[in-house]
């Protein structure tokens, strides 16, 4: 649950300040560096 949370808040803060191309390679990255 917890993940899921903080990988949420990331993915907003990725789309607001970065190309939606190159947020959801970030939060890729960052849910196997988690993971």
């Amino acid at each position: 649950m917890i993940v899921s949370n903080v990988d949420d808040r990331t993915t907003k803060f990725e789309v607001k300040f970065l190309p939606r191309g190159f947020g959801q390679t970030l939060g890729n990255a960052l849910r196997r560096i988690i993971l």
